[in-house]
C-alpha cells in the first residue's frame, strides 16, 4: 500500500509539474501577444499621423 501511495504521489507531482510548464508557456505567449498588439497600435498611430499630414 505504501508503494501505491508513493506511486500516486509521484504521478500527481508529475502532472502538477506538466501543468506548471504549460501555464508558464501560456503566460509567455500572452505576454508576447500583448507586446505585439502594443507594437501594432503604435505603428497604426504613426501611420494615421502620416496620413493626416497629407
Amino acid at each position: 500500500m505504501l508503494v501505491e501511495l508513493s506511486k500516486l504521489g509521484e504521478e500527481a507531482n508529475n502532472k502538477i509539474e506538466a501543468a506548471n510548464v504549460r501555464i508558464r508557456a501560456l503566460r509567455r505567449e500572452r505576454e508576447e501577444a500583448a507586446k505585439a498588439l502594443e507594437e501594432r497600435k503604435v505603428g497604426n498611430q504613426k501611420l494615421t499621423a502620416v496620413l493626416q499630414e497629407r
